[in-house]
C-alpha cells in the first residue's frame, strides 16, 4: 500500500515538472509570434503608403504628349504593306539580276510625237475614207447601178468575129471592130435591177455577141437571157469562143437575128464550184 501511494506520488511529481518545463516556452513563442503580425502590418501600411505617393509620378511620367499622341494614332491607321510573297520575292531577286539599268528618259522631238500619231491613227483614216465614200456612193447603189452603167475596156485580141477583153465580167459586142467593146454592171441579186435609163442601151441590130470571161467556164446552155417579166428564156446560139488560154462563152441570136424590143437579164453562173448566179441587164431600143 505503500509502495504503491509512493509510485503514484512520485508520477505525479514528474508530471507537474513536466508542465512547468513545457508552459515556460509555449509562453515566451506565444508573445513573440503575437508581435511578429504586428510589425508585419506596419511593413504592409509603410509600403501601400509608399505605393500611393508614387503612383501619381508613374502615370504622369507614362502618359503621352499630344503630339505623340496623333503620331501613335497616324501610325495605327496607316495600312501594313502586304507581306511579300514567295513568289514575290522569287521575281524580285530574278528582276533584280536581269533587268538591265535603267537609262533615263529622253524627251522626244516634237516631230517625232506628230509622226507616231500620224501612224498610229493610220486606221482611223481607212474608216473614216470608207464611210465618206459609203455615203458618196450611196445614191448609186440605191438605185442599183452601181459607178456607171457602162463602159469601155479593152480587147486583148480577136478570135475570129469575137473580141477577146482582157480582164473577166460580161462584156456587150456591139460590131466586129476591136474597140466596140463594153462590160456591163454585175449584181449577185436579180431584184437589183437598175431602170431603164440606167441600163446599156442598143439598137436591135446593134448587139453582135455577149461575151462572158470567167477563170472558169461552165458549159454554154447554162449562160440565158430571159426578158424582165418571163420565165421562159431567149433562143440563142451558145458556144466558147476559140481563144488560146482564155475561157470565153459567147451568147448571140441565131443566124444575126436582130433583138426583140425590151430589157433582158443575163443570168451568169459562178466560177468554179460555187452553185450561185449573178445577174446583169441591158435594153434593147426601137
Amino acid at each position: 500500500m505503500d509502495m504503491a501511494t509512493t509510485a503514484t506520488r512520485a508520477a505525479q511529481a514528474r508530471s507537474k515538472s513536466a508542465a512547468r518545463v513545457t508552459t515556460r516556452p509555449v509562453a515566451g513563442r506565444t508573445a513573440a509570434g503575437a508581435a511578429a503580425p504586428a510589425k508585419a502590418a506596419q511593413a504592409v501600411t509603410a509600403g501601400v503608403a509608399r505605393r500611393d505617393a508614387a503612383a501619381p509620378r508613374s502615370a504622369s511620367a507614362k502618359t503621352p504628349a499630344p503630339s505623340e499622341q496623333a503620331t501613335n494614332a497616324q501610325a495605327a491607321a496607316t495600312p501594313k504593306p502586304p507581306k511579300p510573297t514567295r513568289m514575290g520575292k522569287l521575281l524580285e531577286s530574278i528582276e533584280s539580276v536581269q533587268a538591265p539599268p535603267k537609262a533615263e528618259k529622253v524627251a522626244w522631238p516634237r516631230w517625232k510625237k506628230i509622226l507616231l500619231w500620224v501612224v498610229m491613227l493610220m486606221p482611223v483614216y481607212a474608216i473614216v475614207i470608207y464611210i465618206i465614200g459609203a455615203f458618196y456612193f450611196l445614191p448609186y447603189e440605191l438605185r442599183g447601178v452601181g459607178l456607171n452603167k457602162s463602159f469601155t475596156t479593152h480587147v486583148q485580141s480577136m478570135a475570129g468575129t469575137f473580141a477577146v477583153p482582157d480582164q473577166e465580167g460580161v462584156f456587150l459586142q456591139t460590131s466586129l471592130k476591136p474597140q466596140s467593146l463594153s462590160m456591163i454592171m454585175q449584181y449577185n441579186d436579180s431584184s437589183l435591177q437598175p431602170p431603164v435609163n440606167e441600163q446599156m442601151t442598143l439598137a436591135p441590130t446593134g448587139l453582135k455577141y455577149v461575151l462572158i470571161r470567167q477563170a472558169q467556164v461552165s458549159r454554154p446552155t447554162d449562160y440565158q437571157i430571159f426578158p424582165l417579166g418571163s420565165t421562159t428564156p431567149v433562143n440563142l446560139t451558145a458556144q466558147r469562143v476559140p481563144a488560146s488560154g482564155v475561157a470565153i462563152i459567147a451568147l448571140s441570136m441565131p443566124n444575126g437575128k436582130p433583138w426583140a424590143k425590151g430589157s433582158y437579164e443575163i443570168v451568169v453562173p459562178e466560177a468554179g464550184l460555187d452553185d450561185q448566179f449573178y445577174y446583169c441587164y441591158f435594153t434593147i431600143t426601137s
